[in-house]
């Protein structure tokens, strides 16, 4: 049921595992959220990316993608969905048969949002995925209307900003590996 699904979220949330979701593909409707990425049981843990056509330099946000509210309730930012947004539109990736090609979802968003978070865990081994997702999120780039909202979350992730705000949280990265 949902609670072993939120048991199990929360344990691999304890284990230092960071967890990220596609919002989903349902919008531009408000509530549209869907699946995992509704959930809020708190402000990073169900950490839900939605998608912006990364090839125009306004980031406009993909008319498929999800928007919150969370149908979850809650209050302020845990009510809040997405969290961060990411480029979803004509993403080079991987088809069928060994071919590549331009697809398009919150699920060309996600994995985004992924690998700036395998980097950071790169450069800071000890941080938890709470404490790095909290850094994209507090790091990102403000799209939309000014402040949280609906359609981009916190804006569109900066990977070198996240970095920064690492360092001024004062960690310290490692060397690279050679």
């Amino acid at each position: 049921g949902v609670m072993s699904v939120i048991n199990l979220l929360n344990a691999v949330e304890a284990a230092g595992i960071a967890v990220v979701w596609a919002q989903g593909n349902d919008g531009p409707g408000a509530g549209t959220v869907n699946s995992g990425a509704a959930m809020n049981m708190a402000l990073v843990n169900t950490f839900a990316v939605g998608a912006v056509n990364g090839a125009n330099l306004n980031f406009p946000a993909a008319n498929f993608s999800s928007r919150g509210p969370s149908p979850c309730g809650g209050t302020g930012a845990l009510l809040i969905k997405p969290e961060v947004v990411a480029p979803g539109v004509n993403v080079r990736s991987c088809l069928p048969d060994g071919n590549y090609g331009q697809l398009d979802g919150t699920s060309m968003a996600a994995p985004h949002a992924s690998g700036a978070v395998v980097l950071l865990k790169e450069a800071f081994p000890s941080l938890s995925g709470i404490q790095i997702k909290t850094a994209l999120y507090n790091s990102a780039k403000d799209l939309g209307t000014i402040g949280e909202d609906n359609t981009y979350g916190r804006g569109m992730i900066d990977l070198q900003a996240a970095y920064n705000y690492l360092l001024n949280e004062g960690h310290t990265p490692v060397p690279p590996a050679s």
